[in-house]
């Protein structure tokens, strides 16, 4: 965790150099906490123009900014038994890092505004259970198949196996406001992770909770952060 924090201090602090320059001074949030999205450019980039064309509405009003950690799992079977155990403990890691109440200049009663409006995508929020590696490839083969989504990067889910990497990549959290709490989403993402696997190698038990659970809890988490979640 000694190396995560000197990362971020590194990077953060190269952000801020840049924006001294300009006399500008940076807050970390998840959402911008006055600016308007009609006014933001776009990357220019083919994956950014691609999302442009297809998402439209939504991908013009992502003005939001999340903390994504990625744990290292090279046995990808496991990544899937751990991404179910996990997505039990995703509402509370969100409610400890809710850090985006502002939309368009407006206090809007949510500790994690962001939460909401990420959740309009077609492949956002908290995966179903998933019996084995081979039924997620399958789900994913069917969705590409049916042009729902164009490759396996487009799943969104606040938890998932990344396509690109051998790992298990955490996406529940808004970007944190300061260094100690995204040191502290990094080591419970890998903690949590460790714990699953852990679990799953011994053959622990497995709990199925229904999704209607999962997404009460999740707005709780998003609209009070911990005062109630």
């Amino acid at each position: 965790m000694a190396e995560v924090r000197a990362n971020i201090v590194r990077l953060r602090g190269k952000v801020i150099a840049a924006a001294k320059k300009y006399g500008n001074r940076i807050v970390a949030a998840g959402t911008h906490p006055f600016s308007h999205w009609e006014d933001q450019q776009l990357t220019p980039n083919a994956r950014y123009r691609g999302i442009a064309t297809e998402f439209q509405q939504l991908a013009s009003e992502q003005l939001i900014f999340g903390c994504h950690v990625h744990i290292g799992i090279s046995d990808r079977e496991a990544a899937i038994r751990v991404m179910n155990r996990s997505r039990l403990w995703l509402p509370p890691i969100l409610a400890l890092a809710a850090n985006s109440p502002f939309w368009l200049g407006v206090d809007t009663g949510y500790a994690s505004f962001r939460t909401g409006i990420w959740r309009r995508w077609p492949m956002a929020g908290t995966p179903q259970f998933f019996a084995s590696r081979a039924e997620y490839d399958a789900l994913v083969d069917t969705l590409v198949q049916t042009g729902s989504i164009s490759d396996a990067t487009k799943i969104y889910w606040d938890v998932r196996p990344s396509a690109r990497f051998e790992t298990l990549e955490f996406r529940v959290t808004d970007f944190c406001l300061t260094i100690d709490e995204a040191v502290l989403i990094a080591g419970l993402s890998r903690a949590l992770a460790r714990t699953c696997y852990d679990q799953a190698i011994k053959n622990e038990p497995e709990f199925n909770v229904r999704p209607e659970l999962l997404r009460a809890a999740k707005w709780s988490a998003a609209r009070t952060a911990l005062k109630r979640s």
